[in-house]
This record gives structure tokens, C-alpha cells and sequence, in this order.
């Protein structure tokens, strides 16, 4: 067990002293309770671009977890509709000669966006 000193100019508080002293003589202090609980992270993919059926596939998923006595389940950022991949960019590239095709895949992202 290492020994605890201090020297010189410094001087701990007494509850610093104390500490010390219950280290150095082997006494216990006062127990710290833990909680122990099972968390997951849920590697699923959304319902792309339909908010209500990725929602209705989130519910069903914290069931599960919870059946399995998880207590703290996470999902990726976005999750809820899904993160456009492309990215807007590509798809304005994709659709530049198209750009009411572009308007409507932009409509259908705000559509199915969380708003908080």
C-alpha cells in the first residue's frame, strides 16, 4: 500500500488529513452505491424518409430492448426520418436538370423532419 505525504509549505485540510489517515490504515470508509444497468445501442436502420413508420419501428425496437431489461437504449443522431445520404449537394447536382424534381425531394425532407 503507498504511503501518503505531504511536505513543506502545504498543508492539507483536516478532511484531507483524514482521507489519508483511513488510507494509510487500511479503514474502510463509507461504501459508495453503485447501480448497475444494462444500455444498448440500437444498430437498426430507419424507415427512409417516412417519419410515422420509422416512429412506429422506434416504439417497437424500445420494446424489445426493454423485454431484454435494457434500461438506456440509443439511436443515432437523425435517426427519425434518416439522414439524407446524398446530401443535399448531390442531389442538386443529380437533379440540376431536373429542379422541380430537386424542389420536391427537398419538400419531402422537411416534410419528414423532427421539429422540436
Amino acid at each position: 500500500m503507498p504511503s501518503f505525504h505531504h511536505s513543506g509549505s502545504v498543508h492539507p485540510s483536516s478532511f484531507q488529513e483524514s482521507v489519508l489517515h483511513k488510507i494509510e490504515n487500511h479503514d474502510t470508509m463509507a461504501p459508495t452505491k453503485v447501480t448497475k444497468f444494462k444500455v444498448a445501442a440500437a444498430h437498426a436502420a430507419p424507415v427512409f424518409m417516412d417519419k410515422a413508420a420509422t416512429i412506429k419501428k422506434t416504439v417497437r425496437l424500445i420494446e424489445q430492448a426493454a423485454a431484454d431489461d435494457v434500461k438506456l437504449l440509443v439511436f443515432p443522431e437523425t435517426f427519425i426520418p434518416g439522414y439524407p445520404v446524398c446530401g443535399l449537394h448531390v442531389c442538386a447536382m443529380r437533379t440540376a436538370s431536373q429542379p422541380e424534381s430537386f424542389a420536391d425531394h427537398c419538400r419531402s425532407i422537411f416534410a419528414n423532419a423532427t421539429h422540436l
